[in-house]
């Protein structure tokens, strides 16, 4: 088992265990969000502490998962063209930049900026990462492949839009 495993292949059991820790802890820090949100303002004040601090922990982890995630990336062109050091070394930034930028992992960068107490609002953006794991099929029609997806996660998307 290797850290490349755990975040980059999904048929491995330690890519089910670290996915199935990161959906744990999404769930968990949305309802710190929710609980957070119906506090009163005088006879919440120690409990909401708590709960900042609790969800500072998680947003610290969320930035742990996606710096390891970016790091353990191997770019494909490596494996397949042999050339110098420096081209290497400008193929390994080049794709992980690409990499960052898909919408995926764009979404859990923005999420770790909510550790900016200015930024806090983004922490409800959570809720899409739960989305990460569901995949929609391409095939003939977009569209019924779209509604296939619904279907068969009803559940994420009821909580997602319902949330919202």
């Amino acid at each position: 088992m290797s850290l490349h495993d755990a975040f980059h292949r999904p048929g491995t059991r330690a890519y089910t265990v670290v996915q199935a820790v990161v959906a744990a802890l999404i769930v968990a820090s949305l309802a710190a969000l929710v609980v957070d949100l119906n506090l009163d303002d005088g006879a919440g004040g120690p409990w909401r502490r708590r709960l900042q601090v609790f969800d500072a922990g998680v947003l610290a982890l969320f930035a742990v998962e996606l710096v390891l995630r970016v790091a353990t990336y191997a770019p494909p062109r490596l494996a397949v063209q042999a050339r110098g050091p420096v081209w290497r070394a400008r193929e390994h930034v080049r794709a992980r930049v690409r990499f960052l930028l898909t919408p995926a992992v764009l979404l859990d960068l923005v999420t770790v900026i909510a550790l900016v107490p200015a930024l806090r609002g983004l922490r409800a953006l959570r809720l899409f990462q739960l989305l990460r794991g569901v995949k929609v099929v391409r095939r003939d029609s977009p569209v019924l492949d779209a509604a296939r997806a619904f279907r068969e996660s009803s559940v994420v998307y009821g909580a997602l839009f319902g949330f919202l």
